[in-house]
């Protein structure tokens, strides 16, 4: 079984991966998606629980002040 999350380290591929994402304006993640999805021949799955969709549901308010240190 597959877990639902892996670590991905691209060593030499970390140049032309970063010029890719940074033209398709793509997170590595969607673009990891998109990548091993076509290799599958099946769609990119819609991640809704990636941060952009989180954020629309946080509250500033609670989040706790950063504690200052000396």
């Amino acid at each position: 079984m597959l877990p639902e999350k892996i670590s991905f380290r691209p060593g030499d591929l970390a140049g032309p991966m970063a010029e890719r994402i940074d033209a398709t304006q793509e997170t590595p993640s969607e673009y990891l998606r998109r990548v091993v999805a076509a290799d599958l021949g099946v769609d990119a799955p819609a991640m809704r629980g990636n941060v952009a969709y989180l954020k629309q549901f946080a509250n500033p308010k609670k989040r706790k002040p950063k504690r200052k240190t000396c």
